[in-house]
């Protein structure tokens, strides 16, 4: 019902726009950390291309591009010609086109990659800790504050606590006196190599968004990313043959020259929102207690700038406006 309540024109443009200047924020944010830290993520700032198969969700792209720029958003509406020439490798459904949107300022890269070197950084800075391969198992509360966190490895004290599990927050927060709704969409992707020598059109150039598909195609140095399909409320992420097959298939329509015997396949639960917005800050009832959950399948998108948002509540800093839509 919260999701059906969600699905109105002044709530999709709300959200919009609040999710626009987050995701500027962050990018601004893994700007200074990639320099500063001199991190290596297979990043790429050649942009993103939206492909439509279908000419009534072209035309409605083509005004959602409208208002976005009046938001700051820099697009491009291009017609089939247009997309050939910006993209060759489309050439093999080139019938199928009809029409796209290119947002020329949109960067590509490895989300674990960068992860894992932001982190390495991380455990070397004095009075970090990790404990790593340990389960949470409950939150011991004692009247409006948390106490103590139950772990696998023991009970853990902490002056506060910063519950930032994806779909596995909800468990945690149950009994808390507010569990934000959360919920998994199951979405797959498969890796496969691009070697140098790939002849011309194998793999796209750009990062691709075919969206009556809803297959994402994103350019990871020698590797191509293609993410793909929701399985909503599926809280098992174990690999389905069925949606792997399907994908594989209509992978091959589009780029039929892919090695795709070559792919390595995975899948993951996307922790969503009922309007599409993430939850940062102090839990309502628990003064110790704070949460950075709900971002969805902007996962990288959307990290640096929750995460400002989480450290300035944190430190008691006047919170900026373009994070206060999404305190709880």
């Amino acid at each position: 019902m919260q999701f059906m309540a969600a699905c109105t024109q002044r709530q999709c443009e709300s959200s919009t726009a609040e999710l626009l200047a987050l995701a500027q924020r962050s990018q601004a944010i893994v700007h200074e950390n990639s320099h500063d830290l001199q991190l290596d993520y297979s990043w790429r700032d050649s942009g993103k291309l939206i492909i439509y198969r279908n000419a009534k969700q072209f035309a409605k792209a083509r005004k959602q591009a409208e208002f976005q720029a009046g938001l700051g958003s820099q697009q491009q509406v291009l017609f089939p010609a247009q997309l050939l020439e910006l993209e060759p490798s489309l050439t093999p459904i080139a019938g199928s086109l009809a029409g796209g949107v290119f947002t020329p300022l949109e960067e590509v890269g490895d989300c674990e990659q960068y992860t894992r070197q932001l982190f390495d950084y991380l455990i070397r800075q004095p009075g970090f800790t990790a404990h790593m391969g340990v389960d949470i198992l409950k939150l011991h509360r004692e009247g409006d504050e948390v106490v103590s966190v139950q772990s696998s490895a023991g009970d853990m004290q902490a002056d506060h606590v910063v519950v930032a599990a994806g779909v596995r927050s909800v468990p945690l927060l149950k009994g808390t006196g507010y569990t934000p709704l959360v919920y998994p969409l199951k979405g797959y992707s498969l890796t496969v190599p691009i070697e140098a020598d790939a002849p011309a059109g194998t793999s796209p150039g750009l990062s691709i968004t075919d969206y009556g598909r809803r297959i994402v195609y994103a350019p990871l140095g020698k590797r191509l990313r293609i993410a793909a399909m929701v399985d909503i409320g599926d809280t098992d992420a174990s690999l389905s043959a069925g949606r792997l097959k399907l994908l594989r298939q209509q992978v091959a329509e589009t780029f039929p020259r892919l090695p795709l015997d070559q792919a390595t396949e995975w899948a993951g639960l996307r922790p969503a929102t009922p309007t599409g917005k993430p939850i940062i800050g102090r839990h309502p009832k628990i003064n110790n207690l704070w949460m950075n959950v709900g971002q969805g399948a902007l996962g990288f998108t959307l990290a640096a700038g929750s995460a400002e948002a989480l450290a300035q509540q944190l430190a008691g800093e006047e919170v900026s406006p373009v994070y206060r839509c999404f305190m709880p």
